[in-house]
């Protein structure tokens, strides 16, 4: 689906993203965004975390604000 808008910036560079925008992306109060800069664009998306050591995005324990998935914890674990 394609969604377009304007919006104006205010006094602190703030932007608010519109309801639809946020539905689309399944967006709530207090999720974490990725706000990037490509080819001239600002391109803002879900955030999504991953396991520090391999990446995966499944069964993720935080620690020390970093995210470590079940595998690699057993493997810490063994070591």
């Amino acid at each position: 689906m394609f969604f377009k808008c304007y919006k104006k910036i205010d006094a602190l560079g703030r932007v608010q993203i519109p309801k639809e925008f946020r539905r689309e992306l399944e967006l709530g109060e207090n999720d974490d965004i990725l706000i990037e800069i490509s080819d001239g664009r600002i391109v803002i998306s879900k955030a999504v975390q991953n396991c520090v050591f391999c990446g995966e995005s499944d069964g993720l324990t935080e620690f020390h604000d970093k995210f470590v998935c079940k595998n690699c914890i057993k493997i810490l674990n063994t070591t």
